[in-house]
């Protein structure tokens, strides 16, 4: 087993005031763990997500925040990657 915790993650504010900084850290740093996995010959991945990416109340997903808009990204781009490179992968919010 592998663990990698991202702990320069930025949240929520940080995101806010540099949303470009925020997709580099969350979202792209999340593809290049996904890249080094599939580059090792790792085929299963357990990273987490946030509840950030759903609406407050009942609004599904739909952030209202970079940085829960970029978690969904995460998400998302975990299907497409995954789907292609064989990989498994199980996000926990």
């Amino acid at each position: 087993m592998r663990l990698h915790r991202a702990p320069g993650a930025l949240l929520t504010t940080d995101c806010a005031a540099n949303p470009v900084l925020g997709a580099q850290v969350n979202l792209v740093g999340t593809l290049n763990v996904f890249e080094a996995a599939r580059s090792a010959g790792i085929t299963r991945i357990a990273y987490a997500s946030s509840a950030g990416v759903f609406a407050p109340g009942d609004g599904g997903q739909q952030p209202i925040t970079h940085y829960g808009a970029f978690k969904l990204a995460c998400e998302r781009a975990r299907h497409g990657v995954g789907r292609h490179q064989r990989q498994h992968r199980l996000s926990a919010r």
